[in-house]
């Protein structure tokens, strides 16, 4: 009897490994070359990798003046208290199609058109429940190089929502 309690409750407590979702938010990387910004939305995966880790990626299209496509991969780890998972991780995010590139007296020839930076992610209202999981006002915010200088890079995901299987 024991035993089926612990394995009620053991089943109970594991999480999915898979989840899938859609996010909806703002990136910038605002550099002395080039800038990437815009407000878009797209898919993201996260696998679990235990019980506190997971993995996630997520794809967005960004839309301002002009398109740009943000891809962003990274690991994280976060408390469980109840369905509230608060998380923190690190990411690396890749802007493709710049809004914005300059060319000046000092560097004449056009940036690059895609660029890398290194973000921490802050994910404080993440909560989970059942093969659901939803996030709000998740902060992304790090650097990346852009013409021998750091390039800020930040974005905020209004919200997100998912599904586990």
């Amino acid at each position: 009897m024991i035993a089926l309690v612990a394995m009620a409750m053991a089943a109970e407590s594991a999480r999915p490994p898979i989840a899938v979702g859609w996010g909806v938010g703002v990136d910038a990387r605002l550099g002395k070359g080039a800038v990437f910004v815009g407000a878009g939305a797209g898919p993201s995966v996260r696998v679990g990798l235990g019980r506190y880790v997971d993995l996630h990626a997520e794809g967005r299209w960004l839309a301002l003046a002009g398109s740009t496509w943000l891809v962003r991969g990274g690991a994280g780890a976060h408390a469980t208290v109840g369905d509230w998972r608060p998380t923190v991780g690190l990411d690396l995010t890749g802007y493709l199609g710049a809004t914005l590139r300059a060319v000046t007296a000092e560097n004449p020839e056009l940036a690059a058109d895609s660029a890398l930076a290194v973000q921490a992610r802050i994910e404080p209202l993440r909560f989970e429940r059942g093969a659901f999981e939803a996030s709000a006002l998740r902060v992304d915010v790090g650097a990346g190089w852009d013409r021998e200088q750091p390039a800020l890079a930040v974005g905020l995901t209004v919200v997100e929502i998912g599904v586990s299987f």
